[in-house]
């Protein structure tokens, strides 16, 4: 099976970041004697440029010095190849592995191969789905503007729920732009737009400390006495100067939300950077300005019109996104989306790493870089950090 870069950075990652659990001090480190670790620098690995006095094959693109726990990043001298990155080894170029993206109901197609099981034909460019009051298996089946909706018994595509209505069962049965507010009488859950609940508004559901209708998208235990009752946090952000330094993970802490019993704040897991000093970084807060800018292109794309000719499932999608919004946004999404996602590893790293670890991510840098837009959006993002 072949796993998307980012599945492959993500575990990469994993192997080589000291985290701390939000709710504990005990520390998590993977293949790694927790009495030998004094703080995440120790452990970091080094990511620099091949130095031009070192000699290895052409078709190595990231060589690993196993005493130095150092690795040396140069591109692969064939374009059409790529660089996987591998853990303590040396990593080679290697051909892509065509990962194959069936389409879902509404998703643009060029043949019926294209179409992935819930919409197998193709039909006017588009993979067809089953239309309104046709039988279905799930929500995956129904054609955008749909879900599946048991009716006596009777699984039929029926109309998404909109904004303010009642009866939803979870978010696919809501408008694309909406979520399912859940309440303890299931016949009162109402579709609510995403990011729209303010601080102190009641949740019924914290996933991780997460809601997507609150505002912040943060939620936490308004009260200790009270197990099953949540609220939207205010934008919890870091108060420390960004990017910011650090060794442990509770050098990572966001500001305090004074509002919950005991006051909410967030701790983020101290992560190593791709750097040449084996510095670790604070990764983002969802208050942080960058992080704000990624929330609000991501809002950008649930509001749009375009969302609406996804199927409900993927209503997120990137091949849905790709397919119908412009070429624009689309990038500045995936750009944000990096920043938030990798902030902490980007920091103090060599070109030559970042194009190894996040190719597409550089793609679409390098595309904003040549719009107007991009440099209006960035100096917007740079005062918001100074």
């Amino acid at each position: 099976m072949a796993y998307p870069l980012k599945i492959i950075i993500l575990i990469f990652n994993l192997l080589i970041t000291c985290t701390i659990s939000q709710k504990s001090d005990i520390s998590i480190w993977i293949g790694t004697d927790l009495s030998e670790i004094k703080n995440v620098s120790d452990t970091c690995p080094s990511f620099t440029c091949r130095k031009a006095a070192q000699s290895f094959t052409s078709d190595t693109c990231m060589y690993f010095i196993s005493t130095t726990n150092s690795y040396y990043a140069q591109k692969c001298s064939d374009k059409s190849k790529i660089c996987v990155p591998l853990v303590d080894q040396n990593s080679t170029c290697v051909n892509p592995t065509p990962i194959i993206n069936n389409k879902w109901p509404g998703e643009k197609c060029q043949k019926k191969e294209d179409c992935s099981i819930f919409g197998p034909n193709c039909v006017n460019g588009t993979c067809a789905g089953f239309d309104l009051g046709e039988s279905c298996v799930d929500d995956n089946n129904c054609n955008p503007g749909l879900r599946c909706q048991t009716i006596l018994g009777a699984q039929t595509c029926q109309k998404q729920i909109d904004i303010g209505k009642t009866s939803c069962n979870d978010d696919y049965d809501c408008v694309n732009g909406a979520g399912c507010y859940i309440t303890s009488d299931p016949d009162n859950n109402t579709c609510v737009s995403y990011y729209s609940l303010s601080p102190q508004h009641e949740v019924y559901q914290c996933i991780n400390d997460q809601n997507k209708l609150c505002q912040s998208g943060t939620c936490a235990l308004k009260n200790e006495s009270e197990p099953n009752v949540w609220a939207c946090t205010i934008p919890l952000k870091n108060p420390q100067k960004l990017p910011t330094l650090c060794t442990t993970s509770d050098q990572c802490y966001s500001n305090k939300d004074p509002n919950f019993s005991p006051a909410y704040s967030i701790v983020q897991p101290c992560t190593c950077g791709w750097n040449k000093d084996r510095s670790s970084f604070c990764p983002l807060f969802p208050g942080d300005p960058p992080y704000f800018q990624y929330t609000q292109q991501h809002l950008k794309w649930l509001q749009s019109s375009e969302i609406n000719k996804c199927n409900t499932v993927r209503r997120e999608a990137e091949e849905c996104q790709n397919d119908y919004w412009d070429s624009k946004n689309v990038e500045l999404h995936k750009y944000y989306q990096g920043i938030v996602l990798y902030y902490a590893q980007m920091q103090e790293s060599e070109d030559c790493v970042i194009k190894i670890f996040l190719r597409d991510w550089k793609d679409a840098e390098k595309d904003l870089d040549e719009s107007a837009l991009f440099y209006a959006v960035s100096l917007v993002y740079l005062m918001a950090i100074i």
